[in-house]
């Protein structure tokens, strides 16, 4: 999910929103600043994304 132009949902394409960049986009910034984005699959559905990032 963090590769770019992935999508997990199926339904979505260009037409209807998005290009499915955005957690790849999210996770180059968190690395950048020293930090991580974490992923995890909830559940009862769904994905949590934590971002993590070093105080300063």
């Amino acid at each position: 999910m963090l590769e770019p132009f992935y999508r997990l949902e199926h339904s979505r394409n260009a037409d209807s929103g998005g290009m499915g960049l955005g957690l790849s986009i999210a996770q180059t910034v968190a690395h950048a600043q020293g930090g991580q984005l974490l992923l995890r699959n909830e559940p009862e559905g769904g994905l949590e994304v934590t971002l993590k990032l070093p105080q300063r």
